[in-house]
């Protein structure tokens, strides 16, 4: 009996020390995911990838926006050439009772023709209330090149043309 009590032992302490890694799952920070998900949404527009890019977006930007395919497009046609550098994106998160945002931003994004640019993201990390906003519901392009006019109201309207959204336009 005793002989059979010390195998149980030695083959639990062994499966225990030897068979369950709880480490293997790397947690991530709510910035950690923002900043994940902005170097991902960079890679897209390096690799000009409309599907990988559209998968990111929540399910009501998709439902929403019927023309978001075409929006992707116009995004990608907006960066003047390839894009050679960038930083590394900055993230923030917020969060209330039931629901967390994220988002980030890239900063002096140039190309091999020498236009600098800012791509920013905003999104919906969880939701218990509305589910289907969970992903990233805005993109924000912005060529920095040209829009070096003045931050007044009489300006706004010519600065507007050099930014472009794909989803929701509120960043």
């Amino acid at each position: 009996m005793l002989k059979k009590i010390c195998i149980v032992i030695i083959s639990v302490t062994t499966l225990l020390l030897t068979g369950c890694n709880f480490d293997s799952v790397e947690y991530k920070t709510p910035d950690q995911k923002a900043e994940e998900r902005q170097n991902d949404i960079m890679q897209c527009f390096i690799n000009k990838d409309k599907g990988t890019l559209k998968s990111y977006f929540s399910e009501y930007v998709i439902d929403n926006h019927t023309d978001i395919d075409t929006q992707i497009d116009e995004a990608f046609d907006f960066i003047d050439g390839e894009i050679v550098s960038y930083d590394e994106p900055f993230a923030r998160t917020t969060r209330n009772s039931e629901r967390q945002s994220y988002g980030a931003t890239t900063e002096n994004i140039i190309t091999d023709k020498g236009t600098e640019y800012w791509i920013v993201f905003a999104g919906t990390l969880t939701d218990d209330e509305n589910p289907d906003y969970v992903g990233v519901n805005s993109i924000k392009i912005i060529n920095l090149t040209q829009a070096d006019l003045p931050e007044t109201d009489d300006t706004q309207e010519e600065a507007e043309p050099h930014i472009i959204y794909i989803g929701e336009d509120f960043i």
